[in-house]
């Protein structure tokens, strides 16, 4: 039997040393784990020991990568566009409509009430009562109306539930920072978009929103066991497979219509069906209102004042301003003083890649032969290489026809002929979305 404790005053991962007795704080990556008192190098149990082994040995084949936002950040920090489920919605109301009309009319002093409510019974040797067809074309319509609500009220439940996997782990004490959800190490990183050094696990950092303290070593093991069984990528993909189940599968029902002709009457009482399903549509959609995780920002909104990481190096974003044909760019500065520019692009895989530009003091003179320049509006830091700033003058430089970027030259003011440039910047390379971490701040 495992011989562990845990330990109520934190809310780390604690097992006991079977030398000593003392508490050892676990984690699945970083250094050796000691005990604190007794120095013992192997101080857990066997059982213990087992579980941590296997947990990092799913950690290395899983790959640092698999638990990346690269490519889910939207994902997590839209709540899927409901463009689909209007449209779908708003179908089912306009066949629903156009089917009532569709039979012949209704006899004589029969209402919509009366069609509707009232059980009708198909005389023998007959088919294609009026009254029996109005009443299912309209039942399957509203059938279909209610489980596409159902089912994307549950698809949206999902994506909230999924999003909080992203979250961390609470603090192991007081002052201390959140630790990772997929290793339990301290992250050491600041922002909202924290990575692992350890295991490379991204985090949403969003103030005291942390994943569910589990009460056991044993349902603490497993929850980390269950954030490193499956990537992001796999959720993500479970998400869209089953968000298009949920639009498109009552669409099944319109193939049953033409039975209505056979259909031997109508059964007021089915129409409960539809009505709990919108009403647990309602509930299912306001639990998950209430508990959704904030958004955060992602690489489509890059802000003067956020810090980057691109290819390892950590920036921080001093301005953003936009160049026509060019899109977002972005002024970033090291902690060592070296510029660089940034812009920052979905590509067609629906994955982020960023064009990074070389960054130089001064150049080629203002002549009016280059062009025009442009006054455009900035966004700088309120502290950094543009403070007081809102405007700057770009002047872009095409060469091989027109179609390739040669240079971008800034300038404070509208320049004089023969000023130099403040900046110049040149195209340099590009970087793929895992060499790019955005560190969203928002400004007090």
């Amino acid at each position: 039997m495992a011989l562990y404790c845990f330990v109520m005053a934190t809310d780390g991962l604690i097992a006991r040393c079977q030398q000593c007795g003392g508490n050892v704080e676990l984690r699945i990556a970083g250094p050796p784990i000691t005990c604190g008192f007794c120095a013992a190098a192997g101080p857990l149990d066997e059982r213990t020991t087992s579980r941590l082994e296997q947990l990092r040995t799913d950690l290395v084949r899983h790959g640092g990568s698999a638990q990346q936002l690269a490519g889910k950040q939207r994902l997590l920090a839209r709540r899927r566009g409901s463009t689909a489920l209007v449209v779908m919605l708003a179908l089912w109301a306009i066949v629903g409509a156009a089917l009532w009309f569709t039979p012949a009319p209704l006899p004589d002093g029969v209402g919509v009430g009366a069609a509707l409510f009232h059980g009708v019974r198909r005389q023998p040797d007959t088919i294609g009562n009026p009254i029996i067809m109005r009443w299912w074309f309209v039942f399957a319509c509203a059938c279909g109306f209610s489980v596409n609500l159902l089912l994307w009220s549950l698809y949206r439940r999902r994506i909230a539930q999924v999003a909080s996997t992203v979250l961390p782990l609470p603090p192991a004490g007081d002052g201390r920072a959140p630790r990772c959800r997929c290793c339990g190490a301290d992250l050491a990183a600041e922002g909202s978009v924290r990575r692992c050094e350890y295991c490379e696990a991204d985090h949403i950092v969003m103030g005291q929103r942390y994943q569910q303290h589990q009460a056991s070593l044993d349902r603490a093991l497993e929850q980390l066991r269950r954030q490193v069984s499956a990537s992001l990528q796999q959720r993500a993909s479970g998400l869209e497979r089953f968000g298009a189940l949920s639009t498109f599968l009552p669409l099944s029902l319109v193939l049953l219509m033409p039975a209505a002709v056979f259909a031997p009457g109508t059964y007021p009482v089915l129409w409960a069906f539809p009505g709990l399903a919108l009403i647990a549509s309602l509930v299912i959609i306001g639990v998950a209102a209430g508990s959704a995780v904030p958004a955060p920002r992602t690489l489509s909104d890059v802000r003067a004042g956020d810090a980057m990481i691109v290819s390892g190096t950590r920036y921080e974003v001093q301005a953003t301003f936009r160049v026509a044909g060019q899109g977002e760019l972005s002024l970033l500065r090291s902690a060592d003083g070296a510029l660089l520019g940034v812009c920052v692009e979905l590509d067609a895989d629906d994955t982020f890649q960023a064009r990074t530009f070389a960054v130089s003091a001064g150049g080629d003179p203002y002549t009016a032969a280059l062009g025009s320049v442009e006054r455009l509006p900035l966004d700088a830091a309120p502290s950094g290489l543009f403070a007081g700033r809102d405007q700057i003058a770009a002047l872009a430089t095409m060469g091989a026809g027109g179609q390739v970027l040669m240079s971008i030259c800034l300038w404070a003011a509208q320049p004089a002929a023969g000023q130099p440039p403040e900046l110049t910047l040149e195209p340099a390379s590009r970087v793929d979305e895992s060499g790019l971490v955005l560190i969203a701040r928002e400004r007090a």
